[in-house]
């Protein structure tokens, strides 16, 4: 995989190398192309930087990428260790306490018995005839 990615950053470099050539790049509308249009606009599409610049960011690409597999494998790991990742459950109302059934029982107080609703419906006052 190391070596995968090694060739892959050295072939784009080298298709990419900022010491090339400049091609120019023209605008068409909201397109661009390596060829002109009919009211067409150009401009310099080569890279400013120098090659020892463009070298520096393929080297922190790099290592940013090495970073990354060594995160995720971290991460994989403590999964594992941990039984798997974290389910969590949304939108699910906790349950009443058993010492608040207890205490309406007690008081004298009715408990809604019926299934409560699975959305809220707002209702307002009704008109008096």
């Amino acid at each position: 995989m190391k070596k995968a990615t090694l060739i892959a950053a050295i072939v784009l470099y080298a298709a990419f190398d900022p010491t090339g050539y400049a091609q120019t790049i023209w605008r068409c509308g909201n397109e661009y192309s390596q060829k002109p249009c009919a009211g067409a606009k150009s401009f310099d599409a080569s890279d400013p930087r120098t090659s020892d610049q463009a070298q520096a960011a393929l080297d922190k690409a790099g290592r940013d990428a090495k970073l990354a597999r060594e995160m995720e494998k971290d991460r994989i790991a403590e999964e594992k260790r941990s039984g798997g990742p974290v389910k969590m459950v949304v939108g699910v109302a906790p349950a009443e306490p058993p010492h608040a059934a207890a205490s309406a029982a007690k008081h004298g107080k009715k408990k809604h018995h019926g299934k409560e609703p699975e959305f809220f419906t707002a209702v307002g006052p009704k008109k008096a005839k």
